[in-house]
């Protein structure tokens, strides 16, 4: 069996890119496997999950495509291009660039399966191109593809066409399913809730590691984009706050484009236990979990809210903003155990943006669940095992395998 995946984007550096990562390596066990995805040769970052022969990379910042790789995200941890700052000269030279891969890859490759990410102008691509090929073509949301037919509603009307010609549809919540049918008009019976795995060979936990005798500090850690959307600057005033010693240290992990440079370098300037630095690999991350006692995530929105799971899955206690698709695929024993601490989120004016009057409550909140995992990490508290069996069950083995059985269960 061949399966080929498509994604318009970086296979890596966000939540969407490392899920077509993580699957491709899943489903490595159910055939051979092929991608076609966004390139930048200046992001320097090397796809290894498959061999070059069966990559079909699309390269952006080149004579055919002058501009950087489009993101469905306005902020990417990377430079790139916004869906709704493309001209139509910009969006005819990138669909033109996909479609020349996709036949290419199709003529060489014949896949009897065809994964696309984010139901959007490229996954309406592939089905204008294919639909007809006798193929099955599915379709995963992210969120963010959701999020961009709310705020982007011009595109989607001009280039996201019928993509009820999915033969199957992959949300990420369960929550989602009502979303994705009623935004883009799928059959729910086509739709299928699997959740968001983590990578079990890289996020495990490592006690000994993490309390060995010469780690005198409480590692605090968020990872993820520098972005309002986020919530990281109001983590890092409710870190502030709480007036801790050098003892207890606040990693930022993340990569801060335009305007964020400068406001994360002043929302740190003066403190000398807070860091900001990148980690450029997934196993250099689950490493620093590994290392860490607490993982905030204060986002606004998430789709899932994955690297959550893989920090829990590392050791970790977790803060969260109360984002329900998380929630969703913990479960009530990880929910209401010691390992996590839900924010109440302020209110929203729209997807990811609060209004401003809520922030200062938030502030506080935040700082109180901070508190009381940092406590928990000073008495020596550690996260039972019976939670550990619960989180397993997210790990991206049990849900590629839940979903090739939706596959095979397609006609």
């Amino acid at each position: 069996m061949k399966i080929l995946h498509i994604i318009a984007q970086l296979p890596a550096r966000t939540g969407s890119g490392v899920y077509f990562s993580n699957l491709i390596r899943e489903f490595k066990k159910h055939g051979e496997n092929y991608a076609i995805y966004g390139f930048d040769e200046s992001i320097g970052y090397p796809f290894t999950e498959l061999n070059e022969e069966k990559c079909y990379p699309v390269h952006f910042k080149t004579d055919n495509l002058n501009f950087p790789i489009v993101g469905m995200s306005d902020v990417m941890p990377y430079d790139n291009t916004r869906y709704k700052d493309m001209t139509e000269e910009m969006v005819k030279n990138w669909k033109r660039a996909f479609q020349e891969q996709i036949l290419k890859a199709f003529d060489e490759v014949n896949p009897d399966i065809i994964v696309c990410h984010h139901l959007w102008m490229l996954t309406s691509l592939v089905l204008d191109l294919l639909g007809d090929r006798g193929k099955k073509i599915i379709g995963i949301c992210h969120g963010t593809d959701i999020r961009q037919c709310v705020q982007n509603e011009r595109m989607k009307e001009k280039y996201v066409h019928n993509l009820n010609r999915l033969d199957l549809a992959f949300a990420l919540s369960k929550k989602q399913i009502d979303e994705i049918a009623q935004t883009y008009g799928i059959d729910k019976e086509k739709i299928h809730y699997t959740g968001g795995g983590y990578n079990q060979e890289l996020f495990y936990r490592d006690d000994e590691y993490k309390y060995e005798e010469h780690n005198s500090f409480i590692n605090v850690v968020f990872a993820g984009k520098i972005d309002n959307s986020k919530g990281v600057y109001e983590m890092i005033e409710a870190f502030k706050s709480l007036n801790y010693g050098c003892d207890v240290i606040l990693n930022v992990i993340g990569t801060p484009v335009g305007e964020n440079v400068d406001r994360i370098h002043n929302a740190i300037k003066g403190t000398k236990n807070i860091k900001l630095f990148n980690a450029k690999h997934q196993a250099e991350l689950a490493d620093m979990f590994r290392y860490s006692d607490i993982f905030i995530l204060p986002s606004y929105y998430e789709g899932l809210g994955l690297v959550a799971i893989e920090a829990l899955a590392s050791g970790c206690f977790i803060v969260s903003s109360d984002l329900k698709p998380l929630k969703e695929v913990l479960g009530e024993k990880v929910n209401n155990s010691k390992a996590i601490e839900f924010c109440p989120l302020p209110k929203l004016k729209n997807l990811d943006t609060p209004v401003e009057e809520e922030i200062p409550n938030y502030v506080k909140t935040l700082a109180k669940s901070i508190d009381i995992q940092v406590q928990r990490a000073k008495n020596g508290e550690k996260i039972p095992d019976e939670i550990f069996k619960e989180v397993k069950a997210h790990s991206w083995e049990k849900i590629a395998d839940r979903m090739f059985e939706f596959i095979n269960s397609t006609r």
